[in-house]
């Protein structure tokens, strides 16, 4: 994937590419915006879908999302899951756009 990130890149797409921490950071703070409500669920039907059967993996102290685990392919979580942190993580300053998360 790093090949795939660096042609993006060269070609003028912004990319991001997670490592394990990233998704651990990533876990959480979908959960806490869940869990807080700083933002909710749309219905959205595969999401409706995959969300009940997506297993959490303990790491170390913390938690993330488990593909290997889960009992179903979980890509819109997992994307649904970065989408949300790297949106947290933007500042305006940094995408020359405003970002507004939640309700």
């Amino acid at each position: 994937m790093k090949d795939l990130a660096k042609e993006l890149e060269m070609r003028g797409f912004r990319t991001i590419i997670f490592n394990l921490g990233d998704i651990v950071r990533a876990s959480s703070t979908l959960y806490n915006r869940l869990k807080h409500g700083t933002m909710k669920h749309a219905g959205d039907p595969i999401l409706t879908y995959q969300i009940p059967r997506t297993v959490r993996k303990n790491v170390n102290d913390n938690f993330r999302i488990s593909r290997a685990d889960s009992s179903v392919e979980i890509d819109a979580v997992m994307a649904t899951t970065l989408a949300v942190h790297a949106a947290s993580d933007m500042t305006p300053k940094s995408t020359g756009i405003q970002l507004f998360i939640g309700e």
